[in-house]
């Protein structure tokens, strides 16, 4: 059974992790998010850890700060290829392409200014498309 002062605590982890996910809303980064969610991620297998080693306290302040750096270090590498992606486009397309959800005519002008269909997949995968394509 596990005390209640370490109970106590994972509630309050629980309160502040869900106040921080409310408060980053839908437009942050990869890092942001692999930040976050590794944190949270890290605190709870740290918290198992610590509790069988009989310092819960330590084993989440442990598990979340190496679980954030780790999800940051991720996401912090998906955002560079992302960006590199839009550069790519844009140096094709001969400008720069709108942040946001693909339209048709995005992919249009995309596949008219010859860029690889592996950037355009890339490209919707990562911003979705405005309306699902009909037939």
């Amino acid at each position: 059974m596990m005390p209640i002062r370490v109970i106590a605590a994972f509630r309050h982890l629980v309160g502040i992790s869900l106040l921080v996910i409310l408060c980053s809303g839908c437009a942050s980064t990869h890092a942001d998010r692999g930040a976050l969610f590794g944190g949270l991620l890290g605190a709870g297998t740290g918290a198992i850890v610590g509790n069988a080693a009989g310092n819960t306290l330590a084993g989440t302040a442990i598990g979340a700060g190496v679980g954030a750096l780790a999800g940051s270090a991720i996401g912090d590498s998906l955002d560079e290829m992302e960006a590199r992606n839009r550069a790519l486009i844009a140096q094709q397309m001969g400008r720069d392409i709108p942040r946001g959800q693909v339209t048709f005519e995005d992919v249009i002008a995309m596949t008219q200014a010859n860029v690889s269909e592996e950037l355009i997949v890339n490209h919707i995968r990562v911003n979705g498309m405005t309306r699902p394509p009909t037939s």
